[in-house]
């Protein structure tokens, strides 16, 4: 749940906005990432939203399936 003082936003837009432009399929990934924040009941905020981005941009590079060496 949101903490005192915290706005809701509208997740998948800021997905969008905040992902980098050449990231293959922005829309899908912001559909996904929303419905992720909605499933697992995650705050919608843009902490938490920059926060899930800067993961996976670090541990797949925005790629669905990224190699896995090993």
């Amino acid at each position: 749940p949101l903490k005192k003082g915290e706005k809701a936003i509208d997740v998948e837009s800021l997905v969008r906005k905040k992902m980098p432009a050449s990231v293959k399929n922005r829309d899908e990934w912001a559909q996904i990432i929303a419905r992720t924040f909605e499933s697992q009941k995650l705050a919608p905020t843009e902490e938490n939203v920059c926060s899930v981005l800067a993961v996976a941009q670090q541990e797949s590079n925005y790629q669905a399936d990224p190699a896995v060496p090993g």
